[in-house]
């Protein structure tokens, strides 16, 4: 059932008045953009004749600046490295709009993926990363950044890669921060932590992801329909469920109520 575009409005008006925390994997994205008119004579590869370059924030970022055009005010923490490409993430943030609290390892390196464009074509992606565990440390200090901004926020959002930030440790923690504050927490996040956030407000996997939290093969039978996926899901990780896909929308499933 579609929502009506009145609706809609009172529903993103509604960030105006929001403060919301975002937890999760970081990235710094950077676009080179340019023409092609030539194959390189060395290997048979196009020659890109740059023409700018632009830095945005990616993952986890990417959800804090989509809150912040919404018009709520919005703090995203996640690690980083020690390094040139985290002042440019740090910088990025602030220009998209929300605030970066960015936890700094010395020992990692920020992860950048660096995309070659043609017009409106990718030409090439490069990623620099290096997925490494936390070290106590910066686990310890990911945590207390967590446990601060969450007292004054009216709502959390994990965006999850598997890049390393949603350790199983912090995961507790910000289930433990829904709780204390009685705030919601969406947990959009990869099928080998959703165990993690059973029982927070909200879940939103796509079809795939939704199948593998449920241990289900996709492609057997055609898998599962949207509507079997909704109500297995909510039944099983004790949520409401939001299943995105892609042109098609999105499918919800309430949270049912214990009687």
């Amino acid at each position: 059932m579609a929502i009506t575009l009145q609706r809609a409005k009172e529903i993103t008006s509604a960030f105006a008045t929001k403060n919301i925390l975002v937890v999760g994997d970081i990235v710094l994205d950077t676009y080179i953009h340019g023409n092609v008119e030539r194959l390189n004579p060395e290997a048979p590869v196009p020659i890109l004749h740059a023409k700018k370059e632009k830095n945005a924030t990616g993952g986890a970022g990417n959800t804090a600046k989509n809150a912040a055009m919404l018009g709520a005010q919005v703090t995203c923490i996640g690690v980083v490295g020690d390094d040139k490409s985290a002042d440019m993430v740090d910088h990025s943030a602030k220009s998209e709009g929300y605030i970066p609290m960015l936890v700094r390892d010395k020992s990692a390196q920020t992860i950048v993926k660096k995309r070659y464009v043609v017009g409106s074509q990718q030409l090439l992606r490069v990623d620099f990363e290096e997925i490494m565990d936390l070290s106590p440390e910066v686990e310890n200090q990911l945590i207390e950044a967590i446990k601060v901004h969450a007292a004054s926020a009216d709502a959390i959002i994990v965006s999850d890669y598997a890049k390393g930030t949603i350790t199983e440790k912090v995961a507790h923690v910000i289930m433990d921060a829904m709780r204390t504050h009685n705030i919601p927490l969406m947990a959009d996040v990869k099928p080998s932590r959703i165990s993690y956030f059973t029982g927070a407000t909200y879940i939103s996997p796509n079809r795939k992801e939704a199948h593998e939290y449920l241990g289900i093969n996709q492609h057997e039978n055609g898998g599962k329909k949207a509507h079997e996926l909704a109500a297995m899901l909510s039944s099983s990780f004790d949520t409401t469920v939001f299943i995105t896909l892609g042109g098609e929308g999105m499918y919800v499933q309430a949270k049912q109520a214990h009687g």
